[in-house]
């Protein structure tokens, strides 16, 4: 009976702290020493991760069609449904709603793959172009130093 409310105040007392912990920011954990220092770089490079990810989607944001799904379709010529379009017809049909749903998410994230993954080949295709216009300015054969040469004979 002792060891079985020793557990249970462990217990309590661990998700009491847990909670206390989660309430606290790093910098409080750092001065408490809560937190060893690998715990702090393996946190700051997580945060650095995260932060590189998101400019890198701010930079396509301008890529990124979110309205694209309003253009016209072209109602004679829908394309084959895939797989998974398949499967979750099927599963609509059989009733099994949370596999439905779960099919319904990969869908969505397929899409979203695919409109980033066109956002991307826009701006590739804007940085290619933006360079061949600055390679194409023409580099003259000729210069002046020929005509000066010529000139200044004459004035001998």
């Amino acid at each position: 009976m002792a060891t079985s409310r020793k557990k249970a105040f462990k217990r309590k007392k661990q998700r009491i702290l847990d909670d206390v912990l989660g309430k606290l920011t790093t910098e409080e954990k750092i001065e408490g020493g809560l937190i060893t220092d690998q715990e702090v770089i393996h946190n700051y490079q997580l945060e650095k991760l995260k932060r590189e990810k998101e400019e890198k989607l701010k930079e396509l944001e301008p890529y990124y069609r979110i309205n694209q799904k309003f253009v016209p379709i072209s109602h004679g010529r829908y394309g084959d449904k895939s797989p998974l379009e398949e499967a979750l017809e099927q599963a609509i049909k059989e009733g099994k709603i949370e596999l439905a749903d779960k099919i319904s998410n990969r869908i969505t994230i397929q899409d979203q793959f695919q409109k980033l993954d066109a956002a991307i080949e826009r701006k590739q295709l804007e940085d290619e172009g933006e360079t061949q216009t600055k390679k194409k300015s023409p580099s003259l054969h000729w210069g002046f130093e020929s005509k000066h040469r010529w000139e200044s004979k004459g004035n001998m």
